[in-house]
């Protein structure tokens, strides 16, 4: 046993059941500081206006939108979303819309001050954060400059995004020993700054035909799920789920396939409004039988979920970091 202390924190079953351990701390979901989570859906499904949702949900601490998502009371924390596609002003754009729905539908006003979601518009380029090395090495993956500057850059903030996953790394996505390789990573940053890493990842071809809502929806080696402590799909209703084709298109349905610290959520419908926010709603009526499918909702934020917030910084530190270690997309 000795020889294996460098490794890790032994513990006994005697001195667990003596030990009064304290209440599960969570920041979104089920997801704990230290870890990390997955969100997967179509290209062009909402998954970075959910992803939004989250990160106000997390920086508020509350559940917003409806609860899309189950988010402690309590304070909150700062929010970093690294958004690699799209332009500034798109992002902007939505985190007005974000503002705008929650003054209208909640009476909650988002002031000109107020940095606790902050978007890292990247405008296309990459953020390589692991990669592979030599054939034959003896760490056939390290992580790069780039990304030992940006664990360190984040340290302070509660929950970050990265959207999308593909664009943070420089490995084959169906390389299971590299996928693990990068969560494993990924948790250990995790771990050591104390926050929950969330994901934005693309379904296979697979799962987008067949609907499938299962936590290995997501593209690629299943060794990346594997290793994320929360999972969720996001997808289109089915003709059961909604039957109207014209209905359907502004609904779609979020499912916690993998919760590895409580029970999963249930299946939520989402539903879009106004600027493109999505928002959590009962489904519309159902012709065939006349009866709401409201048997699909849950109530609010689960009792178990308690909160700790924690401070951070604005997104121009993270920026500053990278270009310190070159920030570029080799």
């Amino acid at each position: 046993m000795s020889a294996l202390l460098g490794f890790g924190r032994p513990l006994t079953i005697g001195q667990a059941a003596a030990i009064e351990w304290p209440d599960q701390h969570f920041v979104l979901g089920t997801l704990q500081p230290g870890d990390v989570g997955l969100l997967s859906g179509a290209d062009g499904s909402g998954k970075s206006w959910v992803a939004l949702a989250a990160g106000f949900s997390v920086a508020r601490g509350k559940s917003f939108f409806g609860g899309v998502f189950e988010v402690p009371p309590g304070p909150g924390g700062k929010v970093l979303y690294i958004a690699v596609e799209d332009r500034y002003e798109d992002h902007g754009r939505r985190l007005q819309a974000l503002a705008r729905h929650v003054q209208t539908h909640e009476s909650v006003y988002v002031t000109d001050d107020d940095d606790g979601l902050t978007v890292l518009a990247l405008e296309g380029r990459r953020l390589p954060l692991v990669r592979s090395t030599a054939r034959g090495a003896a760490q056939p993956y390290v992580a790069t400059d780039v990304g030992q500057a940006w664990a360190e850059a984040i340290r302070d903030y509660r929950l970050v995004i990265l959207d999308p996953l593909r664009a943070c790394h420089d490995l084959e996505e169906s390389d299971g020993a590299g996928m693990d390789y990068l969560v494993r990573w990924l948790v250990t940053v995790a771990m050591t700054n104390q926050q929950v890493i969330m994901l934005i990842h693309h379904a296979s071809q697979g799962a987008i035909l067949d609907r499938r809502d299962d936590h290995h929806a997501g593209r690629g080696a299943t060794d990346l799920p594997a290793g994320c402590r929360g999972v969720w799909t996001l997808r289109a209703p089915t003709p059961t789920e909604i039957d109207s084709e014209n209905e359907r298109r502004d609904w779609r349905v979020l499912i916690n396939g993998k919760a590895s610290h409580a029970p999963e959520a249930q299946k939520r419908f989402l539903r879009r409004g106004v600027g493109g926010v999505f928002h959590r709603a009962e489904p519309p009526m159902h012709e065939a039988n006349g009866k709401a499918n409201s048997s699909h909702q849950t109530g609010g934020a689960n009792s178990y979920i308690t909160a700790r917030a924690k401070r951070g910084t604005g997104g121009a530190s993270l920026v500053a970091a990278l270009q310190a270690v070159g920030g570029s997309n080799d």
